[in-house]
């Protein structure tokens, strides 16, 4: 809509929903999205350390 924070909403959506993806996946146990999370420093409270 060309607003200056119609940039930061994208942004926002583009960054947050993957990363809900990785946690989501992390915590079901997928050792790829552990793995990506643990390199990337996705903090996860219920996965381990």
């Amino acid at each position: 809509d060309g607003q200056d924070s119609t940039e930061k909403r994208l942004e926002r959506v583009l960054t947050v929903d993957p990363g809900l993806g990785v946690a989501r996946h992390a915590d079901a146990g997928y050792e790829e999205a552990i793995k990506f999370a643990r390199k990337e420093g996705i903090k996860i409270p219920m996965m381990k350390k």
